[in-house]
């Protein structure tokens, strides 16, 4: 599906996605996107809930049932994330680390995976640049030249237009 959705990203870069939200849903998505968390390094760390993957595992039908029936009903909530101090490297002093929980943890992979073909084949659009933002064509590597309210804001901008 993610080639699909990469290939018509770039062969029609205006075309618009629709009901992209019922492959969010979709039970075999969740199922691959909890795969590619428990990849991670630190998928076996708990966040305020104290469940970690080992936990999940052992009722995986249950869970995936269950955020399959949250997001399908739109109520799905994102908790606040668990908030340990880790120790800089060389360094004496420590910086702050957020630890989402697991449920959301695989909703963002799960979006991750469907909207990341798309943008990675979509050129920028005009609209953006008419409202004075300047792309600078970053990738997952770099970081962004703006916070996420911004982007927000702009993005609300220009679907409103």
């Amino acid at each position: 599906m993610q080639r699909r959705l990469s290939h018509t990203a770039a062969q029609d870069p205006a075309h618009q996605f629709g009901d992209l939200y019922s492959l969010l849903c979709n039970e075999v998505w969740l199922r691959v996107a909890v795969h590619h968390v428990q990849q991670n390094k630190g998928s076996e760390t708990a966040g305020i809930d104290g469940k970690n993957m080992s936990n999940f595992l052992g009722n995986f039908d249950g869970y995936i049932e269950e955020l399959t029936t949250t997001l399908k009903a739109e109520t799905f909530e994102p908790c606040p994330v668990r908030r340990v101090y880790i120790p800089k490297p060389n360094s004496e002093k420590k910086r702050p680390l957020g630890i989402p929980i697991l449920f959301d943890r695989i909703v963002k992979e799960a979006l991750r995976m469907i909207l990341e073909p798309i943008w990675e084949q979509t050129p920028p659009q005009p609209p953006l640049r008419q409202l004075g933002l300047k792309m600078t064509g970053f990738s997952r590597v770099k970081s962004c030249p703006f916070d996420g309210r911004s982007i927000a804001q702009h993005a609300m901008v220009y679907y409103i237009m």
